[in-house]
């Protein structure tokens, strides 16, 4: 208690010392204001508190959250970081691959004169000769694929 007498109104139902007052009550007392207590200046307005300051070496759990959040934000942007490029990567090898898949197998007419002699020696065909001796005419004309072709030619309907 001190020896200065204050208003105050009530926020809520309390005890004064005296009595119980209720919800809106204004009244005057020489005791320590309560948290169920407004503090009114002359005119009948309420004085705010003051906040008191935290105290000293104790954080503030507001910063300190804030900053385990913004921890756990770098921390999860740097995982995403680190997937996405290993994704991108990935990617890229697929991608790579499906490329090479997607080349065409080189006919025996893209393949050296030499290959082409031996390849030529498994066929027992001579309708599919003729159609490389025609595509060989359409395509690169090469004198010498065009001589292995027609000497398979005659060695079949020779046979």
């Amino acid at each position: 208690m001190s020896d200065e007498y204050k208003t105050y109104r009530a926020n809520a139902e309390g005890f004064d010392g005296d009595k119980i007052r209720v919800e809106g009550e204004v009244f005057t007392t020489n005791i320590t204001q309560g948290s169920w207590m407004d503090l009114l200046d002359d005119k009948g307005n309420v004085v705010e508190r003051p906040k008191a300051p935290a105290p000293a070496g104790k954080k503030d759990k507001a910063a300190s959250a804030a900053g385990t959040d913004t921890a756990a934000i770098d921390a999860i942007k740097a995982e995403y970081e680190a997937q996405t490029k290993r994704l991108e990567e990935r990617i890229a090898e697929l991608e790579a691959k499906a490329g090479a898949l997607e080349q065409p197998n080189p006919g025996p007419l893209d393949s050296s004169i030499e290959e082409l002699t031996a390849y030529l020696e498994t066929l027992s065909d001579v309708g599919t000769v003729e159609a490389l001796i025609k595509a060989e005419e359409g395509g690169k004309s090469r004198k010498g694929a065009l001589e292995a072709l027609s000497a398979r030619r005659d060695a079949l309907q020779g046979a």
